[in-house]
């Protein structure tokens, strides 16, 4: 049996998509249960990185993957009652506030990251052990990501820079 060379290999999330959107599931909760922020939360989930760490911010992404792309630039009242009919019972928290769904209608998952909502999808976005982290796998920093520091409670920049002199080089034993 012949062992194939690996020639290149790639530190970190690769995919067939410039755009990468994960669940990241924690030992311990992490999420905050705040559904307050929902309404600032930025709904163009595509290639810029963002991290979602409460209920409000996860929520968003999950409607806003519910509903999917092409709404245009006018929502009527109408289309949200159509909205909230379909995907009312999955998103209960925000049942009394139209300008939520207008918010998500508007906004879009880049079509690589898009998935398929089901109830299962947003009880993981619920739980309070879950962070979504997004953004891209081709971008100009491909050796930073965050971790999240427990003493802090904050996500940080971590640098992955090399110390002086040092390699990434394979070494065989």
């Amino acid at each position: 049996m012949k062992i194939p060379f690996l020639h290149n290999v790639r530190r970190g999330l690769a995919t067939n998509s410039s755009s990468s959107h994960s669940l990241v599931f924690h030992a311990t909760p992490v999420a905050s249960g705040d559904l307050g922020d929902a309404a600032w939360v930025d709904t163009e989930f595509g290639w810029d990185h963002f991290v979602l760490d409460t209920l409000g911010s996860k929520l968003m992404y999950g409607l806003t993957q519910a509903i999917g792309q092409g709404w245009g630039s006018e929502v009527t009242s109408e289309k949200v009652q159509e909205l909230k009919e379909q995907w009312g019972a999955l998103f209960p928290e925000f049942l009394d506030d139209d300008d939520l769904w207008v918010h998500a209608a508007e906004g879009y998952v880049d079509h690589q990251s898009a998935v398929s909502v089901s109830p299962g999808f947003v009880d993981k976005l619920r739980d309070p052990r879950v962070v979504v982290h997004g953004g891209n796998d081709n971008g100009g920093y491909p050796d930073i990501d965050y971790h999240y520091n427990r003493e802090t409670g904050e996500y940080v920049e971590h640098d992955h820079t090399l110390p002086e002199g040092a390699t990434r080089e394979w070494v065989s034993t």
